[in-house]
């Protein structure tokens, strides 16, 4: 047994034997390349085979990978499949791919780059491809790819690295990348002759991800010249041992799903994306982003002086319907500074679960003053379940011009929106508190308090507001979310009559979102499951876009709040002469007076 992983002589080989310097320049490269150290290593464990050699090998080389079990799970037991990678180690990357998918089966073989391959405990497991094609020195890849042909055939499973090459920073902003605290490298565009195995294997494919690159030295050298970054490779895998890498896998892309991505090159792309868009599964470190800790949340008010409110609320009418244990109401603010000040407690509280709120004590402003409120109250707990914010669009065109609006702060209305405005009510600082949030019904009520509320003012017509989408959502959620929405859901026309304060702008770099999504959002159902798997589910479209959504709202356009702790606000908008006919008859179902709502928010469709 070769007791070596490479010899002296090995680098001869690819010096050229004509070279006059071939004998001291293997000598330097041996010992400058690091084949000194990794031979030391490698001796004591060189009778070890598979397995049991790739095990000795993470340990002696002190090789460090966290995976969840979840993620494990993802690896199906038994049966034909692929698990195709970027490739950001090398070397590392390989071994710790195939010892973490030998716990859940043991017919593993990895097509690697040849170097690999020529180890010998390797050689029966880990296939020869060669990233340098024509290199006289080099072995070919036809026998690796038989290889694994015939491995996948007898049902096993084959990992593959399909950039055939160790990941790079791209050209562009080279140098501003290079020193980014972010993991910059990426693999080159994925090869075709991988599609073409997969394609013709049938078989599901696993993506993975794995997080992290190699040093600065490596990125500069592979600028240079190819070769050189090779020649760092053996030095970058004993620079691992200084690193934990970070591994996310995917649920499995089905054959079929394979199967209608006839083009290769589609093919490649999208597997691409599901690779890298693992990264964004990688938990974060959610935290508020303003300057400054977060103030203590105000002391309650007592029970009495709540309920005191809500049996004066009742007393004057202002209760628009009781249902199932609730009740809904419409108050002002002047009327009721109890409730009022426990909005806005309650407010800043559930805002701050989901990585928004003010940061402040409480959240009030002086939209509260002249807006009106909508509160779900819920009878047999007695407390306060959820409230949305309503301003009167026609009262506040009339006492404060397009600038009384709060949505103004965010999206600045143009001139061209007063008539709209005129016919509207604007909604926003909608909350459901976290104990109600387990079930879609009290959020449900807040909706129909919307629908009652426009029956108290005929001249409404529309249903104007932000939604939001949590900061803590990763980058590529929001991306995702915000394409789906503007595609699907759009309003292009009315684009022209807002300016955003900061509007969205997509960021993910690695992951192209058309590649990702292709077909996969024809619905919304369909989305909220697609996401779901791609993000191990852990994600979903937030429920009350879905239920806007499903009323008939359409967005306008996006923007970043930065003093909502850099949330993402979408601008909606109900045409109520438009709602969906099936989710009215749900909102309403057992209430008296249907007929006057039906005739109100769907008599054009009769």
């Amino acid at each position: 047994m070769e007791t070596n992983v490479i010899n002296k002589s090995d680098i001869r080989k690819v010096i050229g034997q004509k070279n006059p310097l071939r004998g001291l320049a293997s000598n330097i490269l041996y010992y400058a390349m690091g084949f000194a150290k990794i031979n030391r290593d490698y001796r004591p464990i060189s009778e070890l085979k598979g397995i049991e050699f790739v095990r000795a090998a993470i340990e002696r080389f002190k090789l460090k990978c966290t995976i969840s079990e979840d993620d494990i799970k993802n690896i199906p037991a038994e049966g034909a499949a692929v698990i195709v990678s970027n490739h950001p180690f090398g070397g590392a990357d390989g071994l710790l791919l195939y010892e973490a998918v030998h716990h859940v089966r043991s017919d593993v073989k990895v097509m690697t780059n040849f170097i690999l391959s020529m180890i010998g405990p390797l050689s029966d497991d880990f296939l020869p491809v060669n990233p340098f094609r024509g290199a006289k020195w080099a072995p070919g890849s036809s026998s690796g790819m038989k290889q694994a042909i015939r491995h996948l055939e007898n049902g096993g499973l084959l990992i593959i690295f399909p950039a055939g090459e160790v990941s790079t920073i791209p050209k562009k902003d080279f140098y501003k990348k290079l020193f980014s605290r972010r993991v910059m490298a990426r693999d080159i565009p994925w090869e075709n002759s991988s599609m073409k195995l997969i394609a013709r294997s049938g078989c599901p494919v696993i993506p993975v991800y794995f997080h992290g690159q190699n040093s600065r030295l490596f990125h500069l050298a592979g600028r240079l010249n190819p070769y050189l970054r090779t020649a760092l490779l053996p030095r970058e895998f004993l620079k691992a041992r200084k690193r934990t890498a970070v591994l996310k896998i995917g649920k499995a892309v089905s054959a079929a799903d394979v199967a209608a991505l006839a083009d290769r090159k589609m093919l490649s792309r999208h597997l691409y994306a599901r690779c890298y868009a693992l990264e964004a599964n990688i938990p974060a470190t959610n935290e508020f982003l303003d300057d400054g800790p977060l103030k203590p949340i105000v002391k309650g008010k007592s029970q009495a002086e709540i309920e005191w409110d809500i049996d004066k609320a009742r007393a004057n009418g202002n209760r628009l319907f009781e249902t199932a244990g609730y009740e809904v109401f419409l108050l002002t603010y002047r009327e009721y500074h109890t409730i009022m000040y426990e909005l806005a407690r309650l407010r800043e509280i559930t805002f701050r679960e989901i990585g928004e709120g003010t940061g402040k004590s409480c959240d009030t402003d002086e939209y509260d003053v002249y807006y009106k409120h909508l509160v779900l109250w819920d009878v047999a707990k007695r407390k306060i379940a959820g409230a949305y914010r309503i301003g009167i669009g026609s009262e506040i065109v009339r006492d404060f011009g397009l600038s009384g609006f709060y949505v103004d702060t965010l999206f600045h209305y143009r001139k061209g929106m007063e008539e709209t405005l005129k016919q509207s009510i604007e909604l926003g600082r909608s909350f459901v508190v976290s104990e109600y949030q387990k079930e879609i019904f009290p959020l449900m009520l807040l909706i129909k308090g919307i629908l009652f509320s426009t029956m108290r003012y005929p001249e409404v017509r529309y249903v104007i507001g932000p939604v939001s989408i949590s900061s803590w959502y990763p980058d590529l959620y929001k991306s995702i979310f915000v394409k789906y929405l503007s595609e699907n859901f759009g309003l292009p026309s009315m684009r022209k009559l807002i300016d955003p304060e900061h509007r969205f702008k997509n960021r993910v770099e690695k992951v192209n979102i058309d590649d990702l999504l292709l077909d996969k959002c024809d619905s919304i159902e369909h989305t909220d499951r697609y996401i779901m798997a791609l993000s191990n589910g852990k994600m979903r479209i937030p429920s009350l876009i879905k239920r806007y959504l499903k009323i008939g709202v359409k967005v306008i356009d996006f923007n970043v709040d930065p003093l909502f702790n850099y949330c993402v606000d979408g601008l909606i908008l109900l045409d109520t002469d438009n709602v969906s006919e099936k989710e009215l008859n749900l909102l309403l179902k057992g209430e008296k007076n249907i007929d006057s709502f039906i005739e109100r928010f769907y008599k054009k469709s009769l």
